[in-house]
């Protein structure tokens, strides 16, 4: 939802667990809001209430009977709606992972939908590159087993199985083919 962050809890780099706390939301417009819709929905529970009182000694007709049920349901219907977007002012982690960039600071204001930060789950990764005309024909047997290695661990081998793959190239430059590694404990 939109609202000024009141604080990111995490930095770059941190380790998540799935629940934790990210960042959060001022909460007071969104509490204000709810006490609102609250106090409306009250009235309009209140008024149905009266009108069916009425309604039984037949002191109000059916329509005014229905257009206070009516408005008692949609006034209910927005306060729950308000309340359950209180839960949406704090950022959890959906998933355990690595906080891999953060967008926002303390203060700013967001809007619904913006990103507030970047979390990725180590345990699987997916490496893209291209590949040469030339050596498209490994990926089509089955013999083929593919490792990846990474510049700041030279000497630590991941295996990887094919994830995807073009078919066709449509630059000179060669075949966009993703592999999937997974790091295990």
């Amino acid at each position: 939802i939109s609202g000024q962050v009141a604080g990111v809890d995490v930095s770059k780099g941190d380790y998540v667990k799935r629940g934790q706390t990210l960042a959060r939301l001022d909460p007071r417009d969104v509490e204000l809001q709810v006490a609102a819709d609250k106090a409306q929905y009250e009235r309009a529970r209140s008024q149905f209430d009266r009108v069916s009182r009425l309604m039984e000694h037949e002191a109000v007709s059916r329509q005014e009977y229905e257009s206070a049920e009516s408005a008692m349901v949609q006034a209910r219907s927005t306060f729950e709606n308000t309340s359950d977007l209180l839960s949406e002012t704090t950022l959890r982690a959906p998933y355990a992972g690595v906080i891999e960039r953060t967008y926002v600071d303390t203060y700013q204001r967001v809007q619904s939908g913006e990103s507030i930060l970047r979390l990725v789950n180590p345990r699987s990764t997916t490496i893209e590159f291209t590949m040469p005309e030339k050596s498209l024909y490994l990926l089509s047997d089955s013999t083929t087993t593919f490792t990846v290695t990474f510049d700041n661990l030279p000497n630590h081998h991941f295996a990887a199985r094919l994830h995807k793959f073009a078919k066709t190239s449509s630059d000179a430059y060669g075949f966009p083919v993703a592999l999937k590694i997974s790091v295990a404990d």
